[in-house]
């Protein structure tokens, strides 16, 4: 992550954000300046999850965006979709409804914003269940998918801090639903390369699996809290 403290941008104010989408880039002379490396436009799903367009083997796909992940991977649905062999891993995911699987694939070309890895090894999810699924087995009746991918459940996979922490620094834009990847190769203290009269900065450290911790005070007392873009609600 180069050893300049890490940030998360909040844009606090439209009218902020519309300057910082419009207005040229800072320090654009400036050897010391960040370099973007690549754009993705986060998406926003009917679940209330951010997901990410990516490619895998050819196949345009939408990952949850999961900064409080620990494994990146794909749908069962997916995997058979992309007939990829499956072999049994070390790790157990067990997934909200209490189903687990060791099932690992390989990808041999993933695709994002330009960036190209080939052969990725991705976990594999236990199938989840819709609510309407769940309701209609509650019911005694067949659900219409049972997939995962129905509902507020179409995704693909989870993007992972692993995927991209290692390689460059990370800008989150969650007012303009924007995910970057900056270069580490730049000067310490040279953190902000876009126009940002109003903005809040938050320390933020992290931890063994690159996952964001950052300090939070609950009725006076101090807490470690994580930024968890997987979740949609705060727990």
């Amino acid at each position: 992550m180069g050893t300049v403290p890490h940030t998360i941008r909040v844009m606090l104010a439209a009218a902020a954000m519309a300057a910082a989408l419009s207005a040229p880039r800072a320090f654009a002379d400036d050897k010391c300046a960040l370099k973007p490396m690549l754009t993705l436009q986060m998406e926003k799903l009917p679940s209330g999850h951010v997901a990410l367009p990516i490619t895998l083997n050819g196949r345009p796909s939408h990952l949850i965006f999961d900064t409080g992940g620990g494994v990146r991977s794909l749908t069962s649905a997916v995997v058979d979709e992309l007939h990829l062999k499956r072999r049994q891993g070390t790790t157990n995911m067990i997934n909200l409804q209490g189903k687990g699987s060791r099932d690992q694939v390989t990808v041999g070309l993933v695709e994002f914003g330009g960036a190209q890895l080939k052969n990725i090894e991705f976990s594999v999810m236990a199938p989840m269940l819709s609510s309407a699924e769940i309701k209609a087995q509650s019911a005694g009746k067949k659900p219409d998918d049972t997939t995962g991918r129905s509902g507020n459940l179409i995704f693909d996979g989870l993007f992972t801090p692993e995927m991209f922490f290692t390689k460059a620094d990370v800008d989150l834009d969650f007012a303009a639903d924007k995910f970057t990847l900056v270069s580490n190769d730049h000067c310490d203290g040279k953190v902000v390369y876009w126009p940002a009269p109003t903005i809040a900065v938050v320390p933020f450290r992290l931890d063994q699996g690159n996952h964001i911790i950052f300090d939070v005070v609950l009725n006076g007392k101090s807490l470690d809290a994580i930024l968890d873009t997987g979740s949609t609600r705060a727990v």
